[in-house]
């Protein structure tokens, strides 16, 4: 028996003192070494993703028109025109439905009201289906994912965007489809 544990002692003192136990623990090392690596790697990136976006927010929050400051008139006007919009969106949608002489009424109807918001050079602007640009200067309320899609679209302009003498005053809320 003490023959045994004395040829295993030996045995044991040869594997650590072969080079094998070397290599094998440089082995060892080495993968413990890159997973930390990776691992540093890894937070940098996540590091820098955050920095990205931040860094695109602030280029964009820089570029962006300030809005002026306007009367309590002109404050209504705007909501009249936003309204106009949804109205014009509804009655498109019923608009089938209508008598010929019906449609006439309403678009001559539509058309003065227009007209009448023109003349304070109000424009309203609707983006729906238009392609997304990455700091354009509208509200993305929701976004939609999509396979098909290969560039970002404005699937539905939810309000639109206004425009006083070309100065844009109220941003539009929009619902974007993306890949």
């Amino acid at each position: 028996m003490k023959i045994n544990n004395l040829i295993f002692i030996k045995s044991i003192e040869n594997i650590l003192s072969s080079n094998l136990f070397l290599i094998l623990i440089l082995f060892i090392l080495f993968f413990l070494g890159i997973t930390f690596i990776r691992k540093i790697i890894y937070k940098i990136s996540a590091d820098f993703k955050i920095l990205t976006h931040e860094l695109k927010r602030e280029i964009q929050s820089s570029v962006q028109s300030k809005f002026i400051q306007l009367s309590p008139e002109a404050e209504v006007l705007i909501q009249l025109s936003i309204d106009v919009w949804r109205l014009e969106k509804k009655i498109h949608e019923v608009k089938k439905q209508l008598s010929d002489k019906e449609k006439q009424s309403f678009d001559f109807s539509m058309e003065r009201i227009k007209k009448q918001l023109s003349k304070f050079d109000i424009d309203v602007k609707d983006f729906t289906n238009e392609k997304y640009y990455e700091g354009s200067n509208l509200d993305v309320i929701s976004v939609v994912k999509h396979k098909s899609i290969k560039e970002p679209v404005i699937k539905e302009t939810i309000e639109p965007a206004v425009l006083v003498k070309g100065q844009l005053v109220k941003k539009a809320k929009v619902i974007l489809l993306t890949n």
